[in-house]
């Protein structure tokens, strides 16, 4: 009838097969398509981590200089000296 516990059918463990028994334990069961989709990921994160380097600086970098910045105008801003002429 179902396919949990004792209910299981012989068409249901032939459509979804547990994993399998190897000498070192119990192995994952995986499929090509998952295997494929795992290179595919490890593949884009290595041209990620290649093009930071390259290009790119962390958001906290940025972030750093923008707040180092705004201090620095906001400083140099605060030592003006008021002529009271506006041009």
């Amino acid at each position: 009838m179902g396919a949990f516990g004792t209910e299981a059918t012989e068409r249901d463990l032939m459509h979804h097969p547990g994993p399998t028994w190897s000498s070192a334990g119990w192995a994952t069961s995986s499929t090509f398509a998952e295997r494929a989709r795992r290179a595919q990921r490890e593949l884009a994160e290595r041209e990620a981590a290649a093009k930071r380097l390259l290009y790119g600086r962390s958001k906290a970098q940025r972030d750093l200089d923008s707040e180092r910045d705004a201090k620095a105008s906001r400083d140099l801003e605060r030592h003006r000296i008021e002529t009271g002429d506006e041009r």
